[in-house]
């Protein structure tokens, strides 16, 4: 599964970890589902979502971007999404099907409450239909 961000925040940045910020529901999530919990040392959280099969990774390779919000992006200019999908996702996978969580705004840093466009049944609903063969 690939978990889709468009480019870490301030506070993500500033720790070189994804989803760094204290408010970010992300590592709260990725603890209930997978047991990668905040307090695990950041290479452990990243070794457990990589045990399950799960990789993150930008859509943007670079930005300008005052502040955390998506909606301040500028200048951005997108990563090869073709060339990470055929070296990252299929070769490893030996070309079986993939499928695609997008988790987006999941922290107030980001423009909103956690979940604040997505009830809880609707992503957990999401996240069992992207762990189905």
């Amino acid at each position: 599964m690939l978990i889709l961000g468009s480019m870490p925040g301030v506070a993500s940045l500033k720790a070189g970890q994804y989803y760094a910020h204290p408010r970010n529901a992300f590592w709260y999530i990725m603890g209930e589902l997978f047991g990668a919990r905040p307090s695990l040392p950041y290479q452990d959280r990243i070794a457990l979502l990589q045990s399950v099969g799960i990789t993150l990774w930008d859509s943007l390779q670079v930005c300008v971007r005052p502040g955390s919000l998506d909606a301040s992006i500028t200048a951005e200019v997108a990563n090869e999404f073709r060339t990470f999908y055929l070296l990252q996702i299929l070769g490893p996978l030996r070309y079986s099907s993939c499928r695609y969580l997008l988790l987006t705004q999941m922290s107030e840093a980001g423009g909103g409450s956690p979940l604040s466009d997505l009830s809880w049944a609707e992503f957990m609903a999401s996240v069992h239909a992207a762990r189905s063969p």
